[in-house]
């Protein structure tokens, strides 16, 4: 392999992603390429056709520093090879690492640090355990060379600025955990936390449908529409309340299928599209987004908080009553949901208000 000692050692890959000899088992391949890789290059995927297997491709580059770009026939590869060789053609920093001090930090998204090259940028979103000013310590290495940057930052315990980061950190989070049931199958635990975090997010994925029922205020249900959900719950007849007391083996637990061919690369770049989020916005006006908190609008009109639960007791406030003044003069934050509308399920301190017209 031809090296160069300032520059970061890369592989590029161009394959129709089948293995055609030696071993052919997609998981063996990923568990044994880490030993193989001993210069620890970063491996540049490019698929090339309908037939490829766009997870598997996926997870190695995303094992070992690197990207998969996916080229269908009707796609010109030569444009997308020139693109890829004009992005990497000047790397800025390598190997990149954090340390965030006394501060404890988990489930950071990329999981993997990729390089960063010129005209690019790394943004990581996570959470932190505990709270207070921290130095962070940014290594990697520039033209071969080590380097290191220290700078402080503030951990607050509780902060109204950049309240559309939990929701970007949760999209990124889905992101990786649906590609990770297309390459090992569905389990319940992991269906369960992705239909958690759809909801109280609002976050919409190629994957993931909002039935809203009526025959109660607030009653929200979320399913996924594409992973492991019947067809009885795509048609809205059953609730996810209902589906999730179903015998587990009912759903459908085979993701390779969704891997392979035209659909399977329109999967993966929907999930690459998550996980590198770093915006999110409303995808329905039945969705709104205020502040922190997301609401669903019910088909008689109510707007629900998605922290409501069914059957959870609602202290009911008739909209521009003494009441509702008095609310809003106790509780002045309350003035930045209201405006949604007129019958709202709003909650808060372990509070939960019904406002209605």
């Amino acid at each position: 392999m031809h090296t160069h000692p300032d520059r970061p050692k890369m592989i590029i890959f161009l394959t129709d992603g089948e293995a055609s000899a030696g071993e052919d088992d997609p998981k063996k391949i990923l568990q044994n390429l880490p030993g193989v890789n001993t210069l620890k290059s970063r491996i540049f995927v490019f698929g090339i056709g309908e037939d490829v297997d766009t997870q598997f491709l996926n997870a190695v580059s995303q094992a070992h520093r690197g990207s998969a770009e996916y080229v269908l026939p009707n796609e010109n590869i030569g444009i997308k090879v020139a693109s890829f060789y004009q992005k990497v053609s000047e790397p800025v920093l390598s190997d990149i690492s954090l340390d965030f001090g006394d501060i404890k930090v988990k489930e950071i998204y990329p999981i993997e640090f990729p390089d960063i090259f010129k005209g690019t940028q790394l943004v990581l979103l996570g959470k932190y355990d505990n709270q207070g000013k921290a130095k962070i310590t940014l290594e990697g290495k520039m033209n071969n060379k080590n380097k290191k940057v220290v700078f402080e930052a503030d951990f607050p315990q509780e902060s109204a600025e950049n309240d559309s980061i939990p929701r970007i950190w949760a999209t990124r989070k889905i992101g990786y955990l649906l590609s990770e049931m297309r390459l090992n199958g569905e389990t319940k635990k992991l269906r369960d936390e992705v239909i958690a975090l759809s909801k109280e997010y609002g976050v919409i994925t190629p994957h993931t449908s909002f039935l809203l029922d009526t025959r109660q205020p607030g009653a929200v249900y979320t399913g996924t529409s594409s992973l492991g959900v019947s067809s009885v719950l795509q048609s809205g007849n059953i609730s996810i309340s209902q589906a999730n007391g179903m015998e587990y083996n009912n759903m459908v637990n085979d993701y390779r299928p969704l891997s392979l061919g035209t659909q399977g690369v329109a999967f993966a770049a929907s999930e690459r599209i998550l996980q590198d989020s770093t915006s999110i916005t409303s995808p329905s006006s039945d969705i709104k987004y205020v502040a922190e908190k997301t609401f669903y609008r019910q088909q008689n009109g109510d707007w629900v908080d998605s922290a409501y639960k069914e059957g959870d007791e609602t202290q009911e406030i008739k909209y521009l009553s003494r009441d509702y003044f008095d609310l809003i003069k106790k509780n002045p934050w309350i003035t930045k949901y209201l405006g949604i509308g007129k019958n709202i399920i709003l909650v808060h301190g372990g509070k939960r208000y019904y406002i209605k017209e």
